[in-house]
């Protein structure tokens, strides 16, 4: 009988990602990755406890992913940039989108936990100066409910005519821009 093959839990975890990214993460189970794997359970369950254990991995990698789309050597990232992440991953990544952001988890929590940070890097933007961190942090918190929204319609087809991708990155930054020039405006008139 020819040895078993070896699986890594990197190979174990593209196809779980692949999985996901097909029917989310809920369609993600043991035995369907065993199954496309072309393998046993046993390589699944000598790499990750259990099934919790392995969809935590793939949200993993969905991070490392969204991080790589707004994190470019040299640079930081601007307010609108991060926008623009949510909506290209709502489309290229739907069925995971509409799965940690529409259903009830707890993976997203801890990405939004590092919030000091982006705050942190949003206040050195050219478009912020004269705001206090506590502006920054309003309209970060109400530009995201404006393209979180955006994001769940793209994700979810929900447009009547489909816009490109061209269109909901100017719709965003068109909101972006009221929003400032709305703070702006306030400012001036206190």
């Amino acid at each position: 009988m020819p040895p078993k093959k070896q699986y890594s839990k990197d190979e174990i975890v593209e196809i779980a990602f692949q999985v996901a990214r097909e029917e989310g993460l809920n369609g993600i189970t043991i035995r369907k990755v065993a199954e496309k794997l072309g393998s046993s359970i046993a390589p699944i369950y000598v790499n990750f406890k259990d099934i919790g254990a392995l969809k935590q991995a793939v949200v993993d990698k969905v991070f490392a992913i969204v991080r790589e789309l707004y994190q470019r050597p040299g640079e930081k990232p601007s307010f609108m940039e991060l926008g623009i992440v949510s909506l290209r991953f709502a489309r290229e990544y739907s069925a995971i989108f509409r799965d940690l952001v529409m259903q009830k988890n707890n993976y997203i929590k801890p990405f939004h936990v590092n919030q000091d940070f982006l705050l942190e890097q949003l206040s050195e933007q050219p478009e912020f100066e004269g705001f206090t961190a506590e502006e920054i942090k309003d309209g970060l918190f109400k530009i995201s409910i404006f393209q979180l929204g955006l994001s769940v319609m793209a994700a979810n087809n929900l447009f009547e005519n489909e816009p490109s991708e061209e269109e909901l990155i100017g719709l965003l930054m068109s909101a972006g821009d009221d929003l400032l020039t709305a703070v702006r405006c306030r400012k001036g008139k206190n």
